[in-house]
């Protein structure tokens, strides 16, 4: 018990540094290239921590949700429409938007206590195509494609963060603050309870887990993080409207965490980054991006079943880089 707490105490002070550091490198970027690459590495970051908490549910959890742009677009919605129709300050907003999803996401998950496998999937899709009809029929509240346009960021010390550039700040800090829970929660008792639940539920059970809470407690927290991505999303685009919700949004997050690795919580923001840069490179020569990213994602999943970090080569660099991280001195017990 010695040893693992000492471990412990010397992990955390060196995983915060690492976070402080990403954030002060994150701020440098603008400094360095063009506001273009800034907007992609936005878009990079806020859509990783979406198709990220996909891989919570779906690696960690093997609960396959496709349902992800739809729950980030209730909190976009939220944060929307206290802005622009109800006026409310923005930490109202988000947190009020936080707690709908996570609320939305339990009940949803008690409902689905019951199903697994393919049925799940098919609920999720119903979940999805739920709140997209709403955002597109709804029209006195959302606008219909019309959309809602003129989200204002927030507001430190006089200095509005409202637009792409400077919401980019606010974006430089949250996302490896939840990269980072993300991270913690994943190797932590309860992570490796999840993935035991997600080997063998009836031997969780015999054994004394309660796979029903672990189940609607890692929904809701999945809920949380792709409530942050939404509200990014909102306030990156200063807009919201449909397509954000569409399910073409909720493939997304399947195709950029397979693409990287599911197993892998940064596998999904390596798919993230690989995909919107590749969208925006073959854009650039011809109109039919998305055929040529679909042909791509057909050959990822023949030669890399497992994604870019379940490949053999890259697990070796994988858990080289990882030995090479700084660790605990072993102290006698």
């Amino acid at each position: 018990m010695k040893l693992l707490s000492s471990k412990k105490r010397m992990k955390l002070p060196m995983q915060l540094i690492l976070v402080l550091a990403a954030i002060i490198v994150l701020f440098q970027v603008p400094k360095i290239v063009n506001r273009f690459s800034v907007v992609l590495l936005s878009r990079i970051l806020f859509m990783g921590l979406m198709s990220m908490s996909f891989a919570l549910l779906m690696g960690c959890g093997g609960l396959a949700s496709i349902a992800q742009g739809g729950i980030a677009g209730i909190a976009a919605y939220t944060v929307a429409l206290g802005r622009v129709k109800a006026g409310w300050s923005y930490g109202a907003c988000v947190v009020i938007a936080i707690v709908i999803v996570m609320a939305v996401s339990a009940l949803f998950a008690i409902c689905s206590m019951r199903v697994n496998g393919i049925s799940f999937m098919m609920m999720t899709m119903c979940l999805a195509n739920l709140i997209n009809m709403c955002a597109l029929q709804w029209v006195d509240l959302t606008k219909g494609y019309n959309g809602i346009n003129g989200v204002k960021g927030p507001k430190f010390m006089g200095v509005s963060y409202s637009g792409t550039h400077k919401f980019y700040y606010i974006i430089a800090i949250i996302f490896p603050i939840c990269f980072f829970l993300m991270k913690r929660l994943v190797k932590s008792p309860y992570g490796m309870a999840v993935k035991g639940m997600r080997d063998n539920s009836l031997k969780m059970d015999a054994i004394g887990f309660n796979t029903k809470a672990i189940r609607v407690v890692l929904f809701t927290v999945s809920g949380f993080f792709t409530a942050i991505s939404g509200v990014m999303l909102t306030s990156f685009y200063s807009s919201m409207g449909p397509d954000y919700v569409s399910s073409k949004q909720s493939m997304l997050c399947l195709f950029m965490a397979m693409l990287g690795g599911i197993d892998h919580i940064e596998g999904a923001l390596i798919g993230a980054a690989i995909y919107i840069l590749l969208e925006n490179f073959i854009s650039e020569y011809t109109i039919y991006y998305s055929a040529v990213l679909g042909v791509i994602f057909t050959i990822v999943v023949f030669v890399l079943p497992n994604g870019i970090l379940g490949a053999p080569l890259w697990k070796v660099l994988y858990n080289k880089i990882k030995d090479m991280l700084p660790k605990a001195k072993k102290e006698s017990v």
